[in-house]
C-alpha cells in the first residue's frame, strides 16, 4: 500500500532505500501495489455493498520486484543498479535471516518473509471489481509519487 500517510515508513522503507542506493539486490519475485486512497475507497464498498464473510482483494498492479524498483527509481530521480539475486541463493538468504533474527531479535529478518521475496505473489481484484464495482483510481507510478511527496514534505525522505 503505498501513497500519502505513512509516517512509519511501512512500504516507504523500500522507496527511501531505492532514492538512496547507488547498488541494490534485486529479488526474483514480486507483489501488488495498490494506493492508500484506493485501499479506503474498497473498505467502503465493501461495506456498503460487500457479503457477510467475503474476502475481497484490492490491486492496482502486480510487478516484479525490478518492475516497482524502475517505477520507484523513475520517481525519485535516483537509477540504483539492480544486482539480481538468483533463485539458487534462495536457501542461504533463508538460513542467514534465521541466524540473524535470533542474534537480533528482529521480526522482519524471518524466514519466511525472506522467502517471499523469491516468489511472485499475484492477487486479483476482479471480485471486487465485480461485486463491489470497485476499481483504482490511482496507477502504480502516481501511488509512489504521492507517497514520495508526501515523505520529501513531512521530512522523512533524508
Amino acid at each position: 500500500v503505498y501513497g500519502p500517510g505513512d509516517d512509519t515508513l511501512n512500504s516507504g522503507t523500500l522507496v527511501l532505500k531505492v532514492a538512496r542506493a547507488r547498488a541494490l539486490p534485486c529479488p526474483p519475485g514480486g507483489s501488488s501495489i495498490v494506493d492508500v486512497d484506493d485501499v479506503v475507497a474498497g473498505i467502503l464498498a465493501a461495506a456498503e455493498h460487500g457479503r457477510s464473510g467475503e474476502r475481497y482483494l484490492l490491486t492496482a498492479a502486480n510487478l516484479r520486484f525490478r518492475e516497482l524498483f524502475e517505477e520507484v527509481a523513475a520517481v525519485v530521480g535516483n537509477r540504483p543498479l539492480l544486482v539480481p539475486l538468483p533463485r539458487q541463493a534462495e536457501p542461504a538468504f533463508r538460513l542467514a535471516a534465521a541466524l540473524a533474527g535470533r542474534v537480533l531479535g528482529g521480526r522482519f529478518l524471518a524466514p519466511a518473509i525472506v522467502g517471499d521475496l523469491f516468489r511472485f505473489r499475484s492477487y486479483d481484484a476482479s471480485k471486487a471489481r465485480r461485486e463491489l464495482g470497485w476499481s483504482p483510481r490511482h496507477a502504480p507510478a502516481e501511488s509512489l509519487r504521492r507517497a514520495w511527496e508526501y515523505y520529501r514534505q513531512r521530512g522523512l525522505a533524508r
